[in-house]
């Protein structure tokens, strides 16, 4: 499960109250596997998937510019395609 990580996702009570508690039970139970994307700033380290190292390691998509994005994102489905295999 691809978690696209912002302050929306986090706020919201299905989203991140419903479906992340599921997925996060399942992913502890070795059933599910959880990746995390950081799209936009968040307390993330305080979050009980904090302790999953997100891709990119210790970056935030949208505090880069447009043109390291897709830089970033190619790195990013790249790192997805390792985890996967």
């Amino acid at each position: 499960m691809i978690l696209l990580i912002t302050p929306d996702f986090i706020s919201s009570d299905f989203c991140y109250s419903n479906e992340l508690k599921l997925a996060y039970k399942e992913y502890e139970e070795g059933r599910k596997l959880l990746i995390p994307i950081r799209l936009r700033s968040v307390n993330y380290d305080t979050l009980a998937i904090g302790k999953i190292q997100g891709i990119p390691e210790n970056w935030i998509v949208t505090d880069y510019s447009v043109d390291l994005r897709d830089k970033m994102w190619t790195e990013i489905s790249k790192k997805i395609e390792e985890i996967i295999s």
